[in-house]
């Protein structure tokens, strides 16, 4: 949320947002949920315009269709997976309308990295490093087989997927 802010909405103080998610994943509800934390502390006078639920590019392309027809304005759509990024990202192109709206995606598949390649309105993705979090993951089972006892919450290192590279959440702070 914080990269999208400054290098995407770049001051908008009026933001039309959108969220795609799927309401049944815990994952899905938390990253929109933390993306949303953000906007409301940085950004208050953020618009959400929609926020819908699919569990397929196609679904999420068919949902976005739709936000596109009943919002004249839309600056930014935050997909809690590549599928809905991708899935709003084909809606977008069809409608014409790259120039307007700018994706957020999340999990920084190989095509979502295509694409945010190119330049155009998809700008980046949120980046998970599953080597990183099978390293701490075998950590906690070690902790766990010493009857150590585990912090509440364990971060993990994540950043965001870039044309110009990978951002690095820590950088953000």
């Amino acid at each position: 949320a914080k990269w999208a802010l400054k290098n995407v909405l770049d001051g908008n103080e009026e933001p039309n947002i959108v969220f795609l998610n799927n309401p049944m994943s815990v994952a899905s509800v938390e990253r929109v949920n933390g993306f949303k934390d953000i906007l409301e502390k940085e950004v208050p006078g953020a618009k959400i315009v929609a926020e819908q639920g699919g569990d397929s590019r196609e679904a999420f392309m068919s949902i976005m269709e739709d936000v596109l027809m009943a919002n004249d304005r839309v600056d930014l759509v935050f997909s809690y997976s590549a599928d809905g990024g991708l899935g709003s990202y084909d809606a977008i192109q069809a409608a014409g309308r790259e120039d307007e709206v700018s994706v957020i995606g999340f999990d920084a598949s190989d095509e979502e990295q295509s694409v945010i390649n190119e330049g155009g309105c998809y700008k980046g993705s949120i980046k998970q490093f599953p080597e990183k979090l099978a390293e701490t993951a075998v950590e906690c089972v070690e902790k766990v087989l010493d009857e150590e006892t585990l912090e509440e919450d364990i971060g993990v290192e994540v950043g965001v997927y870039t044309a110009d590279g990978i951002v690095y959440a820590d950088e953000l702070q």
